[in-house]
């Protein structure tokens, strides 16, 4: 074979396949022959190219993709598979690297220059020319002679050939890249018929079908005319035809004009398809190789953070055909329901239909139940393939299959997509079932599978009640588990452009296609009137793990014009109301006005305004609910009210706009937005699959909490801590605290003035401002601070409690105490505004019964230019000590109620924004003073580092249960206890590691502290110099786009240099503290990507995030730790002691 003009490579640029018994004759092929037959070839490929890693090792899929390298395993396993030939991803770089250096230069020479017509093929079955050599012009010249040797040997396999006119081949041109992006790339099917041989396929209806197809598909994916185009033209064929539902009830003539019809389109857009079959062929492989870097394929990539793909892999194989009759068809079967993880053979199929017809969504085809019935035998050979390649795979597979006049053929096997509910179940199952391993159960799910079980959805219970079932408009096929809540568009485009301004739509199609894949990633979910739960919006949105409804027979989306044409007595109108509701009303009524940036003409014709029509099924029973325009909570019904507006219509239409729910779990679909959506519980799967987690990484997942309620849902989720309680936040709970917090910030600022009946000086509502006023003298403790310590020590004591016998680490006040005023700003406002503000000044100023003058003075000193580099964290606390004192204070007498009521708190103070050791020191003796003195008071002894050991430092060893907790924590009291009469009560005080320069004084820093906890979202911001609200609102997509920065540094860690920093100061406090703690509390804690560096390179002891993603977290560090072992080939936990240094 020839070889890529790469020095020193021996990989393959097109590798044959064939099943044993494929030849037409029913022999096999010898091994030894000069095409070589597919199992040889299969062989070949794996000992001499993957060094016997086998075909499903990476780089297997790496060069032959994952639907290449799937076809050869089917072959060699003996299978039933079509012959074909690969044409891998190193001939995709050939072609993309010719391509680029011929840019300028035409792509090809005109259509007759080429020598040898298909249609000059002769009768004695030659294959359509006598230099098909010469038809390669837009493709290397090695890549074609390649794919020529490969159709060669599809030819020797199958016993026809291609373009003959006798014994034609016809053939499939399909992408596969070596991770499966479904839909995204092109495909062409059915090349090789013409005009001049549809007689000698078979039945002439079959023989222009093929013909038909062949014309549409390779019009739009190789000479780019409109899908749609196409489409239109099977709508008035079907509609001629007598309004029949699909193109395989059409006649053998109808058939003929259809395809005639489909010649004028292509025509009609100034293109016509080559005579030359091998033309065909080239273009088509030319075309699948562009379709890698379309717009489609780069956003699925980019959503998914897919990067390192060489290109696509194309694969060429005879075509089968289950268009040619009732006993033949195609379809989809998963090994598990992809949905649910429930063992047993699950899809669809479609009868006289070729694959596409399922996958594309244009057929709702029917379960694969009704194959059993009906063709038992294809069924039966049907399960013996599946159950084959799982227990070959050991892993839920997904196939395409067809039947051809009763005889199957397997045209694809790959790892399902499933939602996260079913790759839980699946990988705990695969375990129970003695076929995998824990540690290979845990690599099968993913994090995000993980949150997809915790998404939200609507409970059982709340599904049986009668207004939910008065509620349900529709009802179809559930492909996405979940619930979502939005407005709903027509077209990616404006589903895209509300869901970029913070406005959760639904994203309404007819069926999807690949051109939906941005919309479908913006939208909470995705509802469609046709397709089935293998289609492609099925695919998608259940690999993301969006709420998604196929397949709903009672919906369709019709110009505006529709719902005011048709008679007022039978069909009401909705439209978007101004609260986001419904109004109901009559036909000949206008509609409400839909909200700004709805209502356009999203989809139809130019300038048209389209609708949601939903047409009620006459027996409203076989649906489960009656068809209901009840309103929004809010909204005012018209035309005699929403109660009887069922009895007057069966048809429904609702506006752009409008809010609706989907249930994705049953498939109905539901008006307004008001249904009790809730988050998911748990599973016995999940709860085991997490313990198996924990038993295998060594990194301690903690929570990020502010109130009682957020520490017993991380506790709930297994967070073995707190990582980070934000003081400031729990000062918002009420307008109470806010005064409160106001006062205290205000206080602070009279030093030195006298005392005075203020009263009358304070200006009532309207009065002029007073001038010369002065306040009352400061005291020691600010009457504020009083308020502020007392809700601030019964929030703390009820998180001590919740997480008894856990750490609890709590940051000390860290925002500029701006942001707890109203906008001075806004003062000299003349508007609403600012009388607003005024007024909230004025209130301030009487409850502090001080002038408004002075009070407005101090709010206007703590305005700064650029407050987030200011006076903010620990400088706060220098400038005013008796705020870090006061919280300290409350930290620790809450610490002690929680323990003379019986509890273990175990509280962590830490000294935000650090930028020096004098700074920590002063804070540290601010904080030790104030604690210090609360023990002494309440009768308490604070326990010395040696006595804590016994709880570990408070972190519980791998896998110890909620009773383990228990016995550490009451081992260590009894240590303490006994160490002295008195009570005793430990506390450590830390740093926060957010600025570079504390990174890099990380040695001086760790001997006075107890821990260490990087604040990631503000290192990065001050390693980059980037305002993160104001990059990530501006230009950090573009730099990702651009690939001037592999990935958003907010989301995922930046190794070279946030990285750099965190594993510096790990390295070199460890060094200089042996007993120091690391831990990370920043967003990047929820990011597995960033867990996986935190874990291998950085080895962090403990991370904290959103208690919501702590279950995630936890399995990303077991990912991390597995991977680890796997590359130093050892087992269990990575060891801590290690020092891994970071590459640049």
């Amino acid at each position: 074979m020839a070889k890529p003009e790469k020095a020193g490579t021996e990989e393959p640029l097109v590798v044959p396949f064939a099943a044993p018994t494929d030849r037409a004759d029913g022999t096999t092929p010898a091994a030894s022959t000069e095409e070589l037959a597919g199992v040889e070839a299969a062989r070949l490929c794996d000992d001499k190219y993957f060094g016997g890693a086998g075909l499903d090792s990476p780089a297997a899929k790496g060069l032959l993709g994952g639907k290449g390298a799937g076809l050869v395993t089917l072959a060699r396993l003996g299978l039933p598979v079509p012959p074909g030939a690969v044409v891998t991803t190193a001939a995709c770089e050939a072609y993309t690297a010719w391509r680029d250096a011929r840019k300028g230069e035409p792509e090809a020479p005109p259509h007759d220059d080429i020598a040898s017509p298909a249609s000059a093929a002769v009768a004695d079955g030659s294959n359509g020319g006598a230099a098909p050599e010469l038809a390669g012009h837009c493709l290397p010249a090695e890549v074609w002679m390649e794919v020529l040797r490969g159709v060669r040997s599809i030819e020797w396999a199958h016993g026809r050939m291609l373009g003959s006119l006798e014994y034609p081949l016809l053939l499939s041109v399909r992408s596969g890249a070596a991770v499966s992006m479904p839909g995204m790339m092109d495909t062409v099917l059915n090349l090789g018929v013409c005009e001049a041989n549809v007689g000698a396929l078979g039945p002439a209806k079959f023989g222009w079908d093929c013909l038909r197809r062949f014309r549409e598909m390779y019009g739009s994916v190789v000479l780019g005319v409109p899908r749609d185009a196409f489409e239109r033209e099977c709508d008035a064929a079907r509609e001629a035809a007598g309004g029949v539902a699909t193109d395989a009830e059409l006649s053998a003539d109808q058939m003929r004009e259809l395809a005639a019809r489909q010649a004028q389109v292509i025509k009609a857009h100034g293109c016509c398809i080559p005579d030359d079959v091998y033309e065909q062929l080239a273009q088509s492989v030319a075309a699948v190789f562009r379709s890698f870097q379309g717009s489609r394929a780069r956003t699925y990539r980019r959503v998914h953070g897919l990067t390192g793909l060489r290109g696509t892999a194309v694969t060429i194989q005879a075509m089968v055909f289950g268009n040619r009759g009732g006993d033949s068809g195609a379809g989809v079967a998963f090994s598990r329901d992809p949905a649910s993880g429930e063992r047993g053979l699950y899809g669809e199929w479609a009868a006289n239909a070729q694959g596409e017809d399922v996958v594309s969504g244009t057929r709702t085809p029917l379960a694969l139940q009704d194959l059993r019935a009906r063709l038992p035998r294809v069924y039966a050979r049907l399960r013996e393939c599946c159950d084959t390649l799982e227990a070959h795979y050991k892993d839920m597979q997904d196939t395409e299959f067809t039947f051809e006049e009763g005889t199957l053929f397997m045209l694809q096997t790959r790892a399902g997509k499933r939602t996260g509910r079913a790759a839980v179940r699946i990988a705990y199952s695969l375990v129970k079932e003695g076929i995998i391993d824990q540690t290979e159960a845990l690599m099968r799910v993913e994090a995000s599978h993980v949150e997809q079980v915790l998404m939200p959805s609507i409970p059982l219970a709340t599904t049986q009640t009668q207004s939910y079932a008065d509620a349900v408009i529709a009802k179809g096929l559930p492909a996405g588990p979940g619930a979502a809540v939005g407005k709903i568009v027509f077209s990616s485009a404006k589903a895209e452009e509300l869901a970029a301004q913070g406005v959760p739509v639904l994203l309404v199609r007819t069926e999807t296609s690949a051109d939906d894949i941005a919309g479908m990633a913006a939208a909470a979910g995705v509802l469609t009137a046709r397709g089935g739960v293998t289609s492609h919006a099925a695919v998608v949105a259940r690999g993301w793990g969006k709420p998604c409804i196929v397949g709903a027979g009672e919906i369709s989306i019709v110009p505006e014009t529709e719902a005011t044409d048709g008679p007022a007595s039978s069909t009401p109108v909705a439209a978007a109301g101004a609260q986001g509701g419904i109004e109901i009303g009559t036909s000949t009524q206008t509609h409400a006005a839909a909200p700004a940036g709805l209502g356009s003409a999203s989809a139809g014709a130019p300038g048209t305004s389209m609708v949601l029509r939903i047409t009620a099924q006459k027996d409203k029973a076989n649906r489960g609910a009656p068809l209901s325009t009840k309103t929004d909570a809010g909204s005012a019904g018209a035309a005699g009210g929403a109660e009887d507006a069922s009895a007057m219509c069966d048809t429904l239409f609702l506006a752009e706009g409008t809010t609706l729910t989907i249930n994705g779990t049953t498939g109905e679909v539901l008006l307004g937005g008001t249904h009790g959506v809730c988050a998911a519980h748990t599973t016995h799967e999940l709860d085991t699959l997490l313990e198996w987690a924990d038993a295998t990484s060594s990194l301690r997942v903690l929570a990020n909490a502010d109130t009682p309620e957020d520490a017993l849902a991380a506790r709930a989720h297994g967070a073995v801590g707190i990582g980070l309680v934000r003081t400031e936040h729990m000062w918002f709970a009420s307008p109470q605290r806010v005064a409160a917090i106001r006062r205290l910030i205000l206080e602070g600022a009279f030093e030195g003035t006298d005392s005075h009946d203020v009263d009358a000086k304070v200006p009532k509502e309207g009065d002029q401002q007073q001038k010369g006023a002065s306040a009352p003298p400061p005291s020691a403790t600010p009457p504020a601070a009083v308020d502020v310590a007392a809700f601030q020590r019964s929030d703390f004591r009820a998180i001590f409690e919740a997480m008894s016998g856990l750490p609890v680490t709590i940051r000390l006040l860290d925002p500029p105490l701006h942001e707890f005023l109203p906008d001075v700003s806004a003062l000299d406002d003349r508007g609403e505004r600012g009388d607003t503000i005024r007024k909230q000044y004025m209130a301030l100023a009487r409850a502090m019964s001080l002038p408004y003058e002075l009070v407005t003075q101090r709010a206007r000193a703590l305005a700064e230019r650029n407050p987030m580099m200011g006076l903010r964290g620990c400088r706060l606390g220098i400038m005013r000590p008796e705020l870090t004192a006061m919280q300290a204070t409350a930290v620790i007498e809450a610490a002690c109620d929680a323990s003379e009521a019986g509890f273990t708190p175990m509280p962590k103070i830490m000294v935000p924004l650090v930028s020096c050791t004098e700074e920590y020191a002063h804070q540290a003796a601010v904080i030790e003073d104030a604690c210090n003195a609360v023990l002494q008071r309440r009768g308490f002894l604070r326990a010395t580092r040696s006595h804590s050991s016994a709880a570990g430092d408070g972190f519980v060893p791998a896998g110890a249960t909620a009773e383990d907790d228990d016995e550490l924590a009451a081992e260590a009291r009894r240590e303490l206890d006994e160490a002295s009469e008195k009570p005793c009560l430990s506390y450590d005080v830390g740093v926060m590691i957010e600025t570079p320069r504390a990174a890099l004084i990380a040695a001086e820093l760790a001997p006075r502290c107890a821990f260490f906890s990087f604040g990631s979202n503000d290192l990065t911001q001050l390693a980059y110099g980037f305002s993160r609200d104001d990059a990530q609102a501006g230009f950090l997509a573009s730099y990702v786009e651009k690939r001037l920065l592999a990935h958003d540094p907010f989301v995922s860690i930046d190794k070279a240099g946030v990285g750099r920093l965190i594993w510096w100061a790990a390295s070199a406090g460890r060094a200089a503290n042996e007993h120091l703690h690391v831990s990370l509390c920043g967003e990047h804690a929820g990011d597995a990507r960033s867990v996986a560096f935190l874990v291998r390179e950085a080895r962090l002891d403990s991370v904290s995030c959103s208690p919501a993603r702590v279950p995630a977290t936890r399995l990303a560090a077991a990912h991390a730790e597995i991977l680890a072992a796997r590359e130093n080939g050892t087992t269990g936990p990575a060891a801590h002691s290690a020092v891994v240094g970071v590459g640049v």
